[in-house]
């Protein structure tokens, strides 16, 4: 069963997932090297604030989602089942988001998402929002809207629960400005009625629901890492409203944290990183939502991410940290009373910072999600790391992705059947294609230079090779530049710049059945779709337009 767990950098990179055992995949496969599966680097938008490892099309198999600051996008990866991920898909949000959840908020089966955008005027944006996103039931297709209320001014983490047990989830979310706690009321068919409470807590960091006090509603824990360097327990007061009941100094700086029983007595305990003092805290509860006076134990070098999960299959919750700047994740095995000891050290990468937890190849085995990025873009990679099957994790090798800024896998650079993997430098504006070896690793196959250093990369066969060419979109640009593979020193290369706005997207299939690769371009600013009719060479034509000033929305070919 996939966990609803969270993807939480504030910063860009790459995916990397590590194979986790369970005692059926032991019993179902020996052990042996044919037995290990490695897993290539993912695709995500730039600077990713936020993630959800969730099944989105209902498919049964866990698809990844990242909420991306600077690009203001939502990565869409559809899992196939077997690891394996079609290629990235956006939807467009709005400004400064900050947090993001994911569920059923219809009521229609289908698991929607929420999004946070906080205010900054200096970026024109006056005011907090809360963006409501509802799936339309393949995962790509979303309905969204965006909800605006009093003092709602920065909202960072968000949760979706049941909080006043009318069958219905509301949303919650922490204000860092002012210490709002925003509860909107859901009516179970998407809608919310937002209204707030004030508490005396600076609000900045996590917050985590579960009952604290087993009173059978839902209670909330938060950490912050401002004046207070506190974990701080809501309680429930039984119709949805919270009262600030305790707080909990917790090191210096507290960051991520995770509720789980520790000892077995039936109440939840809490765990939590700290980053500034290298240190988790482990504070179990009293069994009324007081906890014990916190533990404080060594952590690594700059813990982030911090996750409860049985790793060695004895029925305890063991502790999973991500140690940013030692490059590893670190395993504690609990002693079954809450105390841990640390068994194991892998190595995770450049600066792992955070981690999701779900069964991604379907064979039995719980899978972990990283997010790893450098800061000072020196170098990214995607650990791949395997099961040993025994609870333990090996690190089996690592791809170095350089100083990149933008990363794609699926093109097929030279028709062997293999996705092969696109990269966009950072300082450079130039494109590296990564050929695919088949052995989980890549060898540069050519660079080329780009125009601009804020590009958009797709990529489909226009002119029926079998190669994916290029179709590449630079930010403020009226055109699409388009380079038709193979790439040679006398590149077949043009620009499509039959448009007097900006697009916002193209999407590519054949519109009139003669075997070419059609394109539909959206000019949202126009309200028109621009139809693109190919030669078979890969070469456009002007073919009309469609007004769509009565519908908008996304452009899907079906």
């Amino acid at each position: 069963m996939i966990q609803h767990t969270k993807i939480r950098p504030e910063v860009a990179g790459l995916l990397a997932l590590i194979a986790v055992s369970t005692p059926a995949a032991i019993a179902q496969q020996p052990l042996g090297a044919d037995a290990f599966r490695a897993f290539t680097p993912l695709p995500i938008g730039d600077e990713p604030v936020d993630g959800e490892c969730v099944d989105l099309n209902g498919d049964g198999n866990p698809d990844l989602v990242s909420l991306n600051f600077k690009s203001q996008d939502l990565s869409i990866l559809i899992g196939d089942g077997v690891g394996g991920f079609e290629p990235m898909h956006a939807v467009h949000v709005k400004k400064l988001p900050a947090g993001m959840c994911a569920a059923d908020l219809d009521g229609d089966g289908d698991i929607d998402l929420v999004t946070t955008h906080q205010a900054n005027r200096y970026q024109g944006v006056e005011a907090g929002l809360i963006g409501i996103h509802l799936n339309q039931g393949d995962g790509l297709i979303f309905d969204s809207r965006y909800l605006e209320g009093p003092f709602l001014n920065s909202p960072g983490d968000i949760v979706a629960l049941d909080s006043d047990l009318d069958g219905n989830l509301d949303l919650i979310t922490p204000d860092g400005l002012g210490g709002y706690l925003h509860v909107l009321r859901g009516l179970g068919d998407g809608e919310f009625e937002l209204g707030y409470t004030r508490v005396s807590f600076p609000f900045s960091g996590y917050l985590r629901a579960g009952d604290m006090d087993l009173d059978g509603d839902l209670d909330l824990v938060a950490t912050s890492s401002q004046s207070t360097d506190a974990t701080a327990i809501l309680l429930n007061t039984g119709d949805g409203s919270f009262e600030l009941t305790h707080q909990y100094e917790t090191g210096n700086n507290p960051f991520a944290l995770d509720l789980g029983d520790l000892n077995g007595d039936g109440a939840l305990d809490i765990v939590v990183s700290v980053y500034t003092s290298a240190e988790y805290a482990v504070l179990l509860n009293q069994g009324d939502g007081s906890m014990f006076p916190p533990t404080l134990m060594p952590a690594g070098i700059e813990p982030r991410d911090i996750r409860l999960h049985d790793t060695d299959f004895d029925g305890d919750l063991d502790l999973l940290i991500c140690d940013q700047l030692g490059g590893e994740v670190r395993i504690f095995a609990n002693a079954g009373n809450g105390a841990f000891e640390l068994t194991q050290r892998v190595g995770a990468g450049v600066e792992p910072y955070s981690m999701a937890i779900g069964d991604l190849d379907r064979d039995g085995f719980e899978d972990i999600v990283t997010l790893n990025r450098s800061y000072t873009y020196e170098a990214d990679y995607a650990a791949m790391l395997r099961s040993d099957r025994q609870g333990g994790y090996i690190s089996d090798q690592r791809i170095g992705a350089g100083a990149y800024r933008d990363r794609g896998i699926g093109m097929n650079i030279n028709n062997d059947g293999l996705h092969d993997l696109t990269l966009i430098e950072h300082s450079t504006p130039r494109l590296h294609l990564l050929s695919n070896t088949g052995q989980g690793d890549f060898v540069l196959a050519t660079i080329i230079p780009l125009e601009g250093e804020q590009a958009q990369v797709q990529t489909t066969d226009l002119n029926g090779n079998g190669r994916d060419d290029l179709v590449i979109k630079y930010e403020d640009q009226n055109t699409y530049s388009v380079i038709i593979n193979p790439v040679s020193p006398s590149q077949d290369r043009y620009t499509i710049d039959a448009f007097t706005t900006e697009p916002s997207e193209i999407v590519f299939g054949d519109l009139d059945l003669d075997g070419h690769t059609d394109a539909v371009v959206n000019l949202p600013d126009q309200d028109l779709l621009q139809l693109l009719r190919n030669d078979g060479s890969g070469h456009f034509s002007n073919a009309g337009q469609i007004d769509i000033s009565r519908h908008g929305g996304k452009v899907l070919l079906a």
